[in-house]
């Protein structure tokens, strides 16, 4: 039975609620999971995903979103090979756009909770302002501003390659990978540990050596950074949270998140929530989006349809 080809427009977005079943785009796609736990899968390998996460995938893999929950969303971005062949070329280099469209895989990228809720806040404001016809005289700078949030997302996965040095053994690599879900970040640091096979010693001598932090305080980002995102993504209560991110105390939850943050959780998410609060992130149908100003001049021959 042949693969069905998902269809989509060059320098767009859309909000999807539901699983997608195996197809295939003729375009690239930038997928940002706002809301569930769904396994995303590109050429038969399943990673896991959460809320904050963001992939890419080549126009050439087959790809699906399996095991979403009621309350799943995610966000699409779709970009033609041929622009962003351009936008690798002009910003980064060759080596960078043949990982991107040559990997057998997607390609996952890394943001924390802040760049996160920015990049959906522009999509949201530049969604309405489509709607309401503030780029009908000029459908070029609609393109340019999806443009910049395109270059944004592949800016931090450039960096992120980039920045690695002394590459961690395969065994602690799977490990952290498997961490970073809130099914195991939320268990006990013995508990963790004891799941690696190493000694509470050993293994924490490999983990400070890689990562240059101790595992108690790379827990406590992931933690922290799970936190941030539940109270800016939803409206779950703060002691839903605390339970939600491994804190059986909500006093022990709200000392924690000030000692990191600097504020309380409540007083985060009033300063944190997007312009309009949660409908910036609803149910909307395919538009173009992206970051306002600053590369139009670096943008307009590559948006130009």
């Amino acid at each position: 039975m042949p693969i069905p080809l998902s269809e989509s427009r060059d320098l767009s977005t859309a909000n999807h609620y539901f699983p997608a079943m195996e197809h295939k785009h003729n375009n690239c796609e930038i997928i940002l999971f706002v809301r569930g736990n769904p396994t995303n899968v590109a050429n038969g390998r399943a990673e896991k995903m959460g809320i904050g996460d963001i992939c890419f995938v080549s126009a050439s893999a087959v790809h699906a979103i399996l095991d979403a929950s009621e309350s799943h969303e995610h966000r699409d971005i779709y970009i033609s090979l041929e622009k962003l062949e351009k936008l690798c070329l002009d910003l980064f280099d060759r080596e960078f756009l043949d990982y991107l469209v040559h990997t057998q895989d997607s390609v996952k990228i890394g943001a924390d909770s802040h760049e996160f809720a920015a990049i959906l806040s522009r999509l949201a404001r530049l969604e309405m302002k489509e709607r309401l016809g503030h780029f009908d005289h000029n459908r070029n700078a609609y393109n340019i501003c999806i443009l910049s949030v395109i270059a944004d997302i592949l800016g931090m996965c450039y960096e992120e390659i980039h920045c690695k040095s002394d590459p961690p053994p395969g065994w602690l690599y799977e490990f952290t990978s498997r961490v970073k879900l809130p099914e195991y970040f939320t268990r006990s640091t013995a508990e963790l540990i004891a799941m690696s096979g190493y000694s509470h010693t050993r293994f924490s001598e490999f983990f400070q050596r890689y990562y240059h932090m101790s595992f108690k305080h790379y827990l406590r980002e992931l933690r922290m950074e799970y936190a941030k995102n539940l109270l800016t993504l939803s409206d779950k209560s703060i002691l839903e949270i605390s339970e939600m991110t491994g804190y059986a105390s909500v006093s022990h939850f709200i000392r924690i998140f000030r000692e990191e943050n600097g504020i309380s959780p409540l007083k985060y998410r009033k300063s944190h929530v997007c312009p309009g609060g949660q409908e910036n992130h609803g149910r909307s149908a395919a538009t173009g989006a992206s970051g306002e100003g600053g590369r139009d001049a670096g943008f307009r021959g590559l948006s130009a349809r």
